[in-house]
């Protein structure tokens, strides 16, 4: 090749190069190119910019809970040079997301926020990508009901709450709600806090629909019956009030008089905060009365009954909560916090849908007036197992 042959050919190379890494340094500087400013090497053999290699366009997406590994590369592949590059990492906002040394990004919840991402030893070698956080969707797959609402039966008046019979799978459904839908309202309504009562005999179904739009469902059979009430016999019973009984003769203030059949007569303790017969009590402190059943007994009702001398509300306890034990020690609740509504009569029963088994059955008492009285009086107590008429 002659001497002006290899003076062009080396011309044409340099003006190459010159056109390309002009076009390199134009394209970092244009819009949308990076989030950081990016350093583009000239006819130096050091890497000239850095990237993440491992997503499309700039945007990291990761679902919360849930990590992503960030793979590192230098641009352009040809300004790579055998020497390992290491990485610090920093997250804008480790309430959306945090990141390891290692470069791993873990989602913590929904939202935005920037990683910035620098060569140590190397401070012209940074970028910064957007990292978006999404709660991942889990549709139910399954409403499982357990036997006991496949077919259940109710008296009038009962209430329940299908929570207790009814499981949402998978576990960790991202939207675990559920509607329901009762065949006939006027036998059995499904009231505004998601409850279902029944109120008239009757039979129908109950259906649950998944509100995840899944369209899932699962259904129950509810009967309503007239219920047949058996009281267990009571003479061998004894009554342990929690606190000395305040004297009043006009009722035959007894431990013996709750279970002795004589309206008239009751059990009478004075109001947490009050103070009357001689007995006080502070407003701390507990007031129920404990009944021994002399042996294990199987019950799934209760009654209690005002005395009838007197039919004063404020006299009436308005709230029991039910504690079973087998050796006066450890006690279970059996159902917590049952309203008392008398509704112009002087008992009110307590049906439970599931029987209980105990010796020794804890009343305490969760609500009474507040207003006027001082002392909370019930005249009889029974308990005993109810079936239905066929």
């Amino acid at each position: 090749m002659n001497p002006t042959a290899r003076y062009t050919a080396r011309y044409t190379a340099m003006k190459y190069m010159a056109i390309k890494y002009t076009a390199i340094l134009l394209l970092s500087v244009l819009p949308g190119a990076g989030c950081e400013e990016k350093v583009i090497y000239e006819e130096s053999p050091e890497a000239g910019s850095i990237h993440v290699s491992n997503i499309t366009g700039n945007t990291l997406r990761v679902c919360t809970g849930e990590t992503f590994r960030i793979e590192m590369r230098v641009q352009p592949p040809a300004a790579e040079s055998g020497e390992q590059i290491k990485y610090a990492y920093v997250s804008g906002n480790e309430e959306i997301f945090t990141v390891t040394a290692d470069g791993t990004v873990r989602g913590v919840k929904p939202g935005e926020a920037v990683l910035r991402i620098e060569a140590l030893h190397r401070e012209s070698l940074k970028t910064a990508v957007m990292v978006s956080v999404t709660d991942r969707l889990y549709p139910v797959t399954e409403i499982r009901i357990d036997e006991r609402l496949k077919d259940l039966t109710l008296a009038v008046g009962d209430e329940i709450r299908p929570d207790s019979y009814v499981r949402v799978l998978p576990e960790n459904a991202s939207d675990k709600g559920y509607t329901l839908e009762s065949s006939h309202a006027q036998t059995l309504a499904v009231t505004p806090s998601g409850s279902v009562k029944a109120l008239a005999l009757g039979d129908a179904t109950l259906t649950l629909k998944a509100t995840d739009g899944s369209g899932v469902t699962a259904t129950g059979h509810i009967s309503v019956k007239e219920p047949v009430y058996a009281a267990h016999d009571r003479s061998a019973w004894t009554v342990t009030p929690s606190h000395a009984l305040p004297d009043d003769a006009a009722i035959s203030n007894a431990p013996g008089s709750l279970i002795d059949g004589n309206p008239a007569t009751c059990l009478s303790l004075v109001k947490p905060g009050k103070s009357y017969g001689g007995i006080s009590v502070s407003a701390d402190e507990e007031v129920h009365f404990i009944i021994d059943m002399q042996a294990e007994t199987t019950l799934n009702y209760i009654r209690i009954t005002h005395r009838t001398s007197n039919p004063q509300l404020y006299l009436r306890v308005w709230g029991v909560t039910l504690y079973g034990s087998d050796d006066n020690n450890r006690y279970t609740p059996i159902r917590e916090n049952i309203p008392i509504v008398y509704d112009g009569v002087n008992d009110y029963t307590v049906r439970m849908i599931e029987e209980s088994h105990c010796r020794y059955l804890k009343v305490q008492y969760t609500d009474w007036s507040k207003q006027s009285g001082s002392t909370i009086q019930v005249a009889e107590f029974e308990a005993g197992q109810y079936s239905f008429r066929d």
